[in-house]
């Protein structure tokens, strides 16, 4: 009796690979195509390396200073990656032409679950990392012009940063229900910490008696003249404690302590480190040049 070869393939055991399906599991999760394709551990390899570089993405893009173009290279890397895990799926289904012999792993409910264990991986992630780390928000107003425009969507930074770290001119995000009955975030700049005595002309202010130098402000000045004497005209405070004062870049378009009053600084949500993407909602077009913009 003839003995059987490697080369002798039981049809009945045998369960050629599309690689349609392949290139669709890899578009709902990189790597899960891998899995289908044969080898378990490259799959899962491909799932742990393209989480482990969104964390990175965002952990380079806050936290350290890089030149603007170096956030779009790690983005088209991260895209690049993403079709690669596609691409190499498919090679290896086609390697493998009719001869793959299906393995404990190769069902459905395993491709099914690894997609959803995926997915929910992914968000619990995200949720952990908008709870404790940083978030993102979307400034809808010119009040902030022009360090942040309209329609700017930035990362606030809130691991490590808190009420004993804030610091005159930095950009915060912060909530007090006494200033936004909706609970709205707001962003603004710190002129005045706990102990101050800030004072204003219109947009020119003063802290402890030193006029403040403000390089980020282009309003013009003749501006104030004008509104002096209205509810943005002039004014003197002293800061208690837990309490710090806010103002807009724009200082004619921005409604911020000068209106409202100081803020507590258990308001405080964290600072905004820099632009991640900037759309102009009127012109329609993207504002390429503002992508990792560092906000100082």
């Amino acid at each position: 009796m003839a003995e059987s070869t490697s080369a002798d393939i039981n049809p009945d055991e045998s369960s050629p690979r599309r690689w349609w399906w392949a290139a669709f599991l890899s578009v709902l999760a990189p790597g899960l195509g891998h899995v289908y394709a044969g080898p378990l551990a490259a799959g899962i390899g491909w799932m742990v390396t393209y989480q482990l570089l969104g964390l990175y993405l965002v952990c380079h893009s806050v936290y350290w200073p890089i030149p603007r173009w170096n956030m779009h290279f790690m983005t088209i890397v991260m895209i690049g990656i993403y079709l690669a895990t596609i691409v190499d799926s498919i090679r290896l289904c086609r390697k493998s032409a009719e001869s793959f012999v299906p393995r404990s792993f190769n069902r459905w409910y395993v491709y099914l679950g690894l997609a959803v264990l995926t997915r929910v991986m992914t968000f619990a992630v995200a949720l952990i990392i908008r709870a404790f780390w940083v978030e993102s928000f979307h400034m809808p107003s010119e009040s902030m012009a022009d360090t942040i425009l309209a329609g700017d969507r930035i990362f606030c930074v809130k691991l490590g940063y808190g009420p004993d770290d804030v610091r005159r001119q930095h950009v915060v995000v912060f909530r007090d229900a006494s200033v936004s009955e909706s609970g709205a975030p707001l962003v603004k700049r710190v002129v005045g910490l706990p102990g101050d005595v800030v004072e204003w002309q219109g947009g020119v202010f003063t802290v402890n008696g030193t006029l403040l130098d403000e390089p980020y402000v282009t309003d013009d000045p003749s501006f104030y003249k004008e509104m002096r004497g209205r509810w943005i005209g002039e004014g003197r405070v002293e800061l208690l404690s837990d309490q710090m004062f806010v103002v807009g870049d724009h200082r004619h378009r921005s409604c911020d302590s000068r209106s409202y009053g100081p803020v507590k600084l258990s308001s405080l949500i964290g600072r905004v480190r820099n632009i991640y993407w900037s759309f102009d909602e009127e012109s329609g077009r993207y504002r390429w040049d503002r992508v990792g913009r560092r906000i100082e």
